[in-house]
């Protein structure tokens, strides 16, 4: 219909007495024909200001309900955000919240759009009423009963109109408010939740992120990436220096941090929850410097009020274990951590805590016998007698964080590789364990803030000495180092290692002409009993079925159905605390080394002992001069430095000088467990076994 020019409303109804009071005061009858004519004339635009005013007020009545409607859906739309809100809240990095939460505020953009475009109709809508009443009442009767209840009948569905569209407008107004109150805490909240996370990722990857030691020079074969002449003093005192640096630098992020936490907690309308968030990021960022700092009390305050605000926040228990962890040690957060577990079993973060920190409890802990015990978690907690519970307990949370975490938290497959790494120390079925460890190291080695630690490094280092891949070990070792110049556990593990492979190199390759007297009458003794016919049916023991072989004609990896034999010449440095290493001969005069892992300390063959191995493993090592240098130029420049810790005894280790350094590249025999042994034709059995347990494995929490 066509909509009438927009005038200011004049009210008729109230005004009619004086307008038509002439016409009542008038004693004079007019003519009762003139009379007809008149009402005649008038009763055509009488019936069609009828037909107008019912056609406008029920199109405005359509386009109040309309209206209704989309107001009705702005208040779902509202509710929906503010549960989704509260949801992010807990689940930050959740892609489907943050999905719905976009499709709810396209929703919510489309419905002001129409509630505008509605508004915008109803006023013109209204504005055509208030004309269309104002002519009728021009044009009806002033003595026409019928018509004038009809005209009173229309201003009252006006003013009802009007007053609904007026308190629509008002709720319209008041949910917008609201909405854009929530959206602003929420950006809040994001901007706040933004700042912690950048502040700890900093924390972790903070030699890369400062210095010119970046993760991709990390993670590039260091013989390519540190080519021979390159300035480690330069690197080394830039490293050092950051680190100092490091502390300082962060508390300016975390006042800024706290700033936000203030102004967000100023926000008027918070409920409980959204308070025990805000307080959460904000212990989080206080508990970055928590070790830092002698006062600790407002990490500890701040996270307790968070969790009287909301003692479901199991984010909260966790740091507040953490937290506890840090300032005391791993048994007081245990049971933080129990607490944030019953709460949320499938919290990644608590769960890989978790796992960790029981490896580091002692077994006769009552705080960990009485978790072992517990049998809330009979997924998680592992309740037989025939494997070390605490162990088998690690690795199920280990393997449960990195399913929570659905495979994407580089901290959940570095604890996972360092629980199958504890684990494979007492595995002597094979090497199955030790290579899913690897395997979830190499995972782990996909995250920037796991690859910037310096003790993932150290552990990686120590699983591949373990498989006996001593390049790639040499390799962690000396990352840790780079990143941390000041600790010398990885720099003297990285030597230790290189001279003890260095002498069994020597040891293996030397001529038997050029050994000193004893020794090559020592060899020559063990080549004669070996070769022996009766002595060699003795020595084989209960392998007569299998094949017997020399040690040159072995091939590399596992040997089935065959057997070997070599007489002990001597022991060998060891490169960890992990195997006995020995040199054996066999009957052809060969030299390999044997490494027996899962040894008791002090018990294994002594020399001159013959050692018959069923179905033998054979490795090659082989270590690149480039390496050797690059590793002895890294560890002169420490020294020159002054950067290495003046407290450590070891520290002086070094590796035997020689002016023409050559590759490293020998064999090795390995057995996983003395148990398959036999000695001077003796099954060997249990009596030397003992799980290994690894010295400097550091699995630290932060």
């Amino acid at each position: 219909m066509r909509f009438f020019r927009k005038i200011s409303r004049c009210n008729y109804l109230s005004f009619t007495p004086a307008i038509f009071l002439p016409v009542i005061c008038e004693t004079a009858k007019k003519e009762e024909t003139i009379m007809q004519s008149s009402l005649f004339q008038i009763s055509p635009v009488l019936t069609l200001t009828g037909l107008q005013l019912d056609a406008t007020i029920s199109l405005v009545s359509q386009l109040i309900l309309d209206l209704e409607s989309q107001i009705a859906t702005l208040t779902q739309l509202d509710l929906d955000q503010h549960h989704i809100l509260q949801i992010i809240a807990t689940d930050p990095g959740n892609a489907y919240l943050q999905d719905e939460l976009t499709s709810i505020r396209n929703q919510w953009t489309a419905c002001l759009t129409r509630c505008a475009d509605l508004e915008y109709s109803l006023e013109i809508g209204i504005t055509t009423l208030e004309h269309s009443l104002d002519l009728a009442v021009l044009v009806t009767p002033l003595f026409s009963k019928d018509d004038l209840s009809l005209l009173d009948r229309a201003g009252n569905n006006l003013t009802i109109l009007q007053k609904t569209f007026e308190n629509l407008k008002k709720e319209h107004s008041r949910l917008i408010q609201i909405w854009s109150s929530r959206v602003s805490e929420h950006i809040q909240m994001e901007e706040l939740r933004i700042a912690v996370d950048a502040l700890l990722l900093l924390r972790d990857t903070w030699i890369p992120e400062t210095t010119q030691l970046t993760t991709e020079l990390l993670m590039t074969d260091p013989v390519v990436a540190f080519p021979p002449g390159y300035d480690f003093n330069s690197l080394i005192q830039e490293v050092v220096r950051s680190t100092e640096e490091k502390p300082e630098k962060l508390s300016e992020r975390i006042s800024h941090i706290v700033e936000l936490a203030t102004k967000a907690l100023t926000t008027s309308n918070l409920t409980p929850m959204q308070k025990a968030q805000i307080l959460l990021l904000k212990g989080k960022a206080l508990n970055v410097i928590a070790t830092l700092t002698q006062d600790t009390s407002e990490v500890k305050v701040t996270l307790e009020r968070a969790l009287e605000l909301d003692p479901e926040l199991a984010d909260a228990c966790c740091e507040m274990g953490e937290f506890e962890w840090l300032t005391v040690g791993p048994e007081a957060a245990l049971n933080s951590l129990k607490k944030a577990l019953k709460i949320d079993s499938q919290n990644p973060h608590i769960l890989w805590r978790l796992s960790m920190l029981l490896r580091q409890l002692p077994k006769d802990s009552p705080s960990l016998c009485e978790f072992l015990s517990n049998s809330e978690f009979p997924d998680l907690i592992y309740q037989g007698d025939d494997v070390d519970a605490t162990v088998a307990t690690s690795l199920r949370l280990a393997h449960a964080a990195v399913r929570a975490a659905k495979a994407s938290l580089g901290r959940a497959w570095e604890c996972l590789g360092n629980a199958l790494f504890t684990a494979s120390l007492g595995d002597s079925s094979g090497g199955g364990v030790i290579s899913r460890s690897l395997a979830a190291f190499a995972q782990a080695a996909k995250y920037s803030d796991v690859v910037s630690q310096p003790h993932f490094h150290f552990n990686r280092a120590g699983a591949l000495n373990y498989v006996d891949n001593f390049n790639d070990a040499l390799s962690s070792w000396f990352r840790a180092s780079l990143l941390d110049p000041a600790w010398p556990a990885p720099r003297i593990a990285a030597m230790r290692c290189l001279k003890a492979l260095q002498k069994m190199h020597t040891a293996v390759s030397t001529p038997l002409q050029s050994l000193d007297k004893i020794t090559r009458k020592r060899v020559a003794t063990l080549i004669s009993t070996l070769s022996a016919p009766k002595s060699k049916t003795r020595h084989l023991g209960p392998f007569q079925n299998l094949r017997e072989c020399s040690f040159d004609e072995l091939s590399e990896g596992s040997n089935k159905g065959v057997v070997c034999c070599g007489g002990v010449v001597t022991s060998l440095p060891s490169d960890s605390e992990l195997p006995l290493n020995l040199l054996i001969v066999d009957a052809d005069g060969t030299f390999v080394v044997l490494r027996i892992f899962q040894i008791s300390k002090g018990s294994g063959p002594s020399t001159k002992d013959v050692i018959t191995i069923p179905n033998p493993i054979i490795e090659e090592c082989s270590i690149p001069s480039d390496l050797i240098k690059l590793l002895r130029t890294f560890d002169a420049c420490v020294r020159a430095e002054g950067s290495e810790s003046p407290d450590d005894d070891d520290i002086s280790l070094e590796v035997d000088g020689d002016s023409s350094i050559v590759d490293i590249k020998f064999r090795i025999v390995r057995v996983p467990s003395p148990q398959f042994l036999c000695v001077n034709g003796s099954r060997v059995g249990r009596m030397w076994t003992a799980a290994a347990v690894p010295k400097n494995v550091f699995f630290a929490s932060v």
